[in-house]
């Protein structure tokens, strides 16, 4: 609820996460409403943030997790890159933020566009698709990467280069026939030309 965030953005409230005066507080939680409408596309949309709401966190300490609920999205939704300390977090690699920046969709049940990202992102009833390159992880019922990579960032600050590959492992007309799985290689970025 409301009552237990310690930020709660509206729909058409400033897209600004300060973080002033919480800067002691180890776990900060936002709740971020979606604004929903219907696109010249007559698509049903749920944005939480479009690039143009320059979307950013401000203050925010050194090992600080912010958790953002995004709340009240029924439809499909994109989340892009975003600021954190005067960071944009397209391209970025920043073990702090791949690790402790988490936007949590648990309740996003359509599609989700991803890009540019670096953070956490939990969306395990919607389908996500990987468009530009982001770091961090992504938890989701199904996962496509269609033109980016995903790149995880450890503690010593090593890359990990992971290619998914969809297997095709069900005929039609057997039970599991919707279900999708997936290959994932992973590989130190050290190990890569070896």
């Amino acid at each position: 609820s409301d009552d237990d965030a310690d930020i709660v953005i509206k729909a058409d409230d400033s897209k600004v996460i300060d973080l002033s005066g919480l800067e002691n507080k180890q776990i900060v939680v936002v709740n971020m409403y979606a604004r929903n409408y219907t696109d010249w596309q007559k698509n049903e949309v749920s944005e939480f943030y479009s690039l143009n709401d320059n979307f950013t966190i401000k203050n925010k300490a050194n090992g600080q997790f912010v958790i953002i609920n995004m709340i009240g999205g029924n439809a499909d939704t994109s989340f892009y890159r975003f600021n954190v300390n005067g960071k944009g977090t397209g391209g970025l690699t920043d073990v702090d933020i791949s690790d402790t920046v988490i936007l949590n969709a648990v309740n996003v049940k359509g599609n989700i566009q991803i890009g540019e990202l670096c953070g956490i992102v939990i969306a395990p009833y919607a389908d996500v698709k990987l468009y530009n390159t982001c770091n961090g992880r992504v938890i989701a019922k199904t996962f496509e990467n269609v033109s980016g990579q995903l790149h995880f960032v450890s503690d010593e600050q090593e890359e990990v280069y992971i290619s998914a590959q969809q297997l095709g492992l069900y005929n039609r007309n057997t039970p599991y026939e919707s279900e999708r799985w997936y290959l994932l290689g992973m590989v130190p970025e050290k190990n890569l030309m070896e």
